[in-house]
């Protein structure tokens, strides 16, 4: 393939030439930042967390209306969970790392 017939038009047509290379660049570049971003997300997922993860359970609570004594009821609950064989400790949190 002879390359000379295509560089002498991109001389006689530079903004041609020029848009077809910001053709060629813009997706390249994002392309490239984008597996930039990704590489960098899956690095920060791949980290250990300092969290004993697989000793953790989230567990939600609700009741149904309004709760007369919700504090009482929390600590109970907290004492029934706290007796299940297994459970080193049991406390009420108001965010989970990690958790979406």
């Amino acid at each position: 393939m002879d390359i000379r017939p295509i560089v002498s038009t991109w001389c006689r047509h530079k903004t041609a030439a020029a848009l077809i290379v910001l053709e060629i660049a813009l997706p390249c570049a994002i392309i490239c930042n984008s597996l930039f971003l990704i590489g960098n997300r899956i690095e920060t997922l791949q980290q250990p967390s300092g969290i004993a993860e697989s000793e953790l359970v989230s567990i939600q609570l609700g009741g149904i209306g309004t709760q007369v004594n919700a504090e009482a009821r929390t600590r109970e609950d907290l004492a029934a969970l706290r007796n299940l064989p297994g459970v080193r400790s049991a406390t009420v949190v108001n965010q989970i790392p990690f958790v979406h």
